[in-house]
C-alpha cells in the first residue's frame, strides 16, 4: 500500500507509525461491517451524529489524527482498545442487536436494514476481529505505542531546545 504521508509503502504488519495502520486498517474493512465498526467507534468519543450523511471515516481520522505530539500516542491507545471492544461486542452478543442498538442511539436510518448476521458479515466481523489482534502483538502492541510516544516526546523536546537557541 502507498503510504505517501510517510514516503514509501505501508505494510499493516510493520509499519512504523501506528496512527497509519489503523487508518489503513479501517479503510480495509468491507463494507459489510465497517460503518457499523466506525459508528460504534465514534459514540465510544462521543463523536457520533444522529444524521444520515456523516462521514465516519472522515471523523475517525480527525479522532485519530487531531492530537499533536505525544497525545497523538495515547489517541493510538485508546482507538485500539476501542476498536477491540467493538469488535470484540459484535462476537461476544447479537449482531442484529448491535445494528437494531446503533440505530436507535444514532438516531437514523443509516443502519436500519444491516444484517450483520448473515454469514458473510459474521465472517468478515471475525476477520476483522482476528486481523485486528495479530496487530495488536505487532504494530499496534504496546511497543510500537511507546516508540509512536518517545518519537513524539523527542521530536517536541527537540522543538523546544531549537527555540531555547534562537
Amino acid at each position: 500500500m502507498d503510504d505517501p504521508e510517510h514516503g514509501g509503502i505501508c505494510n499493516l504488519a510493520t509499519d512504523p507509525y501506528p496512527e497509519d495502520v489503523l487508518l489503513r486498517f479501517v479503510e480495509r474493512l468491507p463494507t459489510t461491517i465497517r460503518d457499523v465498526i466506525l459508528a460504534r467507534f465514534c459514540m465510544a468519543f462521543g463523536r457520533l451524529q444522529p444524521t444520515d450523511n456523516q462521514d465516519l471515516s472522515a471523523t475517525f481520522r480527525s479522532i485519530l489524527m487531531t492530537p499533536a505530539g505525544e497525545a497523538r500516542a495515547y489517541a493510538c491507545a485508546q482507538a485500539v482498545a476501542v476498536l477491540e471492544l467493538v469488535l470484540h461486542e459484535g462476537s461476544a452478543c447479537s449482531q442484529e442487536a448491535l445494528a437494531r442498538e446503533l440505530a436507535g442511539t444514532a438516531g437514523s436510518r443509516r443502519f436500519e436494514g444491516i444484517v450483520l448476521d448473515a454469514p458473510l458479515a459474521q465472517r468478515h466481523w471475525h476477520n476483522a476481529r482476528e486481523e485486528l489482534l495479530a496487530l495488536r502483538a505487532t504494530s499496534l502492541g504496546i511497543d510500537a505505542l511507546c516508540r509512536l510516544l518517545a518519537n513524539r516526546l523527542d521530536a517536541s523536546e527537540h522543538r523546544s531546545s531549537r527555540h531555547d537557541r534562537v
